[in-house]
């Protein structure tokens, strides 16, 4: 954890304990590997809820046998303050834990993706992860979580609405320019070793050019 993230877990700690609230001692040491993840289902049919793609949404359920429903929301933030999340202050519980599902759900494909690949798939690999990093940046996470929402009249009449065209033509733009290498050349979650250790071996800012239509999920490069 870098000395910004130090100081704003910190941060999250005092403001806290002065209103009482601290973490179960089970959960002192909690990863967010830890973390327990569910389908969203409507509370009315009880069916799973699906992105765009088709892809069930997913969401925070449990942490080390402790539910989500049973913490504070005051609790939550000191978790993703402690995991070093972004884009959790001010926001709702059912928000958070589909932050902190998201989060875990990118650090798994990091995981996954943390083996040795021969040459001819380094450049493929490269990309799904300089992708990550442009859509769970600060300037594009908030959109891409309610990408899947109803949009709006000017949205509408401002054309490339259908496929979510416009901001993945805006995520495709920032993630072929390579004046961003500094920002998403770079593996995230570094502090875990096994991506520690990959991320040694691998140059992000070798990747794949790709159009927005290639960028969306379920599409191959």
């Amino acid at each position: 954890m870098n000395d910004a993230s130090l100081l704003a877990a910190s941060v999250q700690k005092v403001q806290a304990a002065k209103k009482g609230v601290s973490l179960p001692n089970s959960l002192q040491d909690a990863a967010i590997s830890d973390v327990i993840v569910e389908n969203v289902v409507d509370k009315v049919t009880q069916e799973v809820i699906l992105d765009d793609d088709g892809t069930p949404i997913s969401t925070a359920f449990s942490i080390l046998g402790v539910p989500f429903s049973s913490l504070k929301v005051d609790q939550i933030r000191m978790l993703c303050s402690k995991w070093n999340l972004k884009k959790y202050r001010g926001v709702s519980r059912d928000k958070l834990c589909l932050v902190i599902a998201q989060n875990q759900q990118l650090m798994v494909v990091y995981a996954a993706q943390a083996v040795t690949v021969n040459d001819k798939k380094t450049e493929l690999q490269v990309s799904k992860f300089r992708l990550l990093n442009v859509v769970f940046s600060e300037d594009f996470f908030e959109r891409v979580l309610k990408m899947n929402d109803k949009k709006q009249k000017d949205e509408l009449d401002a054309g490339k609405a259908g496929n979510n065209q416009r901001l993945w033509s805006s995520i495709s733009d920032e993630y072929n320019d390579s004046l961003n290498d500094e920002v998403y050349g770079v593996f995230a979650f570094v502090e875990d070793e096994q991506i520690a250790e990959f991320a040694e071996t691998i140059d992000i800012r070798n990747y794949v050019k790709l159009d927005w239509m290639k960028l969306r999920p379920g599409s191959k490069p």
